[in-house]
């Protein structure tokens, strides 16, 4: 299986305690000027999306990650929190497919985690 940044996997496993959804992970570290990693979630709704955030803006110390932005904007239907080398990005789904971050990335190593 993939290994993946311990970093990324306490940021994982938060969102899943929250019920995120269609988790993808991108390795953005053979690229030059941009984060380490991409992590891309779908969220139901602003109530959802930002129960995420909380979450991680709560447990960040505790994960050892220091939040550089953080952007919860309930009228948006994509908000995004950036640690510097992992940037967070929670979609609802018209809006991720609209953006398809994957899509743009095409080249970059892409991990699907498997929901329990």
């Amino acid at each position: 299986g993939d290994v993946i940044d311990e970093k990324v996997r306490k940021i994982v496993d938060l969102i899943l305690s929250k019920k995120a959804r269609d988790i993808v992970v991108i390795d953005l570290q053979n690229f030059e000027h941009i984060a380490d990693f991409f992590i891309i979630c779908t969220a139901d709704s602003s109530t959802h999306r930002k129960a995420i955030i909380d979450e991680i803006e709560e447990k960040a110390d505790k994960i050892g990650i220091s939040i550089l932005f953080s952007d919860f904007n309930p009228q948006s239907p994509w908000n995004i929190v950036d640690t510097g080398d992992i940037v967070l990005h929670i979609f609802e789904d018209e809006a991720r497919k609209f953006y398809d971050i994957e899509g743009l990335w095409i080249d970059a190593k892409q991990i699907k985690i498997k929901e329990e």
